[in-house]
């Protein structure tokens, strides 16, 4: 199998790239958190149970340790 771009393609090629890049990377800037509180909210939003609220807050305490 052999793939030949023309100069055109290659651009659109190099583009539709370039945008899936920054996509991902600002999904992943604007949806983790970034304190303690938005920590906690964020991953225990999906859990009903005292015990999912409780996980969520041990992880979330370790990962933004009082300073």
């Amino acid at each position: 199998m052999r793939f030949e771009f023309s100069n055109i393609s290659l651009r659109n090629a190099i583009i539709f790239a370039l945008t899936i890049f920054i996509l991902a990377t600002s999904y992943k800037l604007f949806v983790t958190p970034r304190n303690f509180e938005d920590c906690v909210l964020y991953n225990a939003k999906n859990g009903g149970s005292k015990f999912h609220a409780q996980i969520a807050y041990d992880m979330c305490k370790r990962k933004f340790p009082k300073e």
